[in-house]
């Protein structure tokens, strides 16, 4: 719940012009904690990118960490290219990856 209150810190600060916030005004009881000094806060972009096309906090939320997924899948894939400076281990771990991708959506939804 504390994250998802960040999120929605983030998402009210966006709506009312504060790209970088500062102090959490909307939520946390409304008493203005320097939360996003301590936790970092550039991912949750995605989340509020998301949120402004779905209008829906749940499935923005769903949608940033299927994205998220899909960029480590994509990251892994390029490392294991390099690694093992072949196509054919990184193909198979490719299939590897998108068998977990697709058993994780299908555990989500």
């Amino acid at each position: 719940m504390f994250h998802a209150n960040r999120m929605e810190e983030l998402y009210h600060n966006i709506q009312h012009g504060v790209l970088i916030p500062r102090i959490s005004t909307y939520s946390f009881n409304q008493v203005g904690s320097g939360i996003n000094f301590l936790y970092p806060w550039i991912l949750l972009y995605l989340f509020i990118l998301f949120r402004l096309i779905k209008n829906s906090p749940i499935s923005a939320y769903y949608l940033e960490i299927i994205f998220e997924t899909f960029i480590t899948l994509c990251i892994s894939y390029y490392a294991m290219h390099n690694y093992s400076k072949g196509l054919l281990y990184s193909h198979y771990y490719m299939r590897l990856l998108i068998i977990v991708f697709i058993l994780y959506l299908i555990k989500t939804f």
